[in-house]
């Protein structure tokens, strides 16, 4: 339920609510590496792409062939 309203904040661009949805997700399961890559753009949008880069890391490493994190 999170990640789908998360995706709708993302959608609709209220990325401050979509960050913490994502967060919530990522502090209750840390092997989802989907939430890491949307995260990661959320971030990369923001221009923060120290944390960007890490959330797309730590998402390839849960899924090496996750397409949300490859640039």
């Amino acid at each position: 339920a999170l990640k789908g309203r998360a995706v709708l904040y993302q959608q609709q661009g209220n990325f401050a609510n979509a960050l913490d949805d994502l967060t919530q997700i990522i502090n209750r399961d840390y092997a989802d590496g989907d939430a890491y890559a949307r995260r990661g753009w959320l971030y990369y949008a923001w221009k923060d792409y120290v944390r960007a880069m890490d959330d797309f890391d730590k998402a390839l490493l849960i899924d090496p062939n996750g397409t949300q994190a490859k640039l």
